[in-house]
């Protein structure tokens, strides 16, 4: 059996590993922990990793001359 539990630090005590051990009863138990700062991290990555997929596809690409993009950034530059 698997599951992932999701807690506030502050929830971390005694009763707690109570609840865990009887969840997983006679059996070995691993336990692992992520900050949320590693979540933002592993999502950014999963970001990085799609759009280059994307790239080596060619899927949902945009194109656009330099001409365009500097049309672009100014436009975004006065907002």
């Amino acid at each position: 059996m698997q599951a992932t539990i999701k807690i506030n630090e502050s929830e971390l005590d005694y009763s707690f590993f109570k609840k865990v051990k009887n969840l997983f009863k006679g059996g070995e138990i691993e336990i692992g922990g992520k900050t949320q700062n590693d979540l933002r991290e592993e999502k950014y990555r999963q970001k990085i990793d799609k759009s280059i997929e994307n790239i080596e596809r060619g899927e949902n690409l945009i194109e656009f001359s330099g001409e365009e993009f500097e049309a672009l950034v100014a436009k975004l530059s006065k907002q």
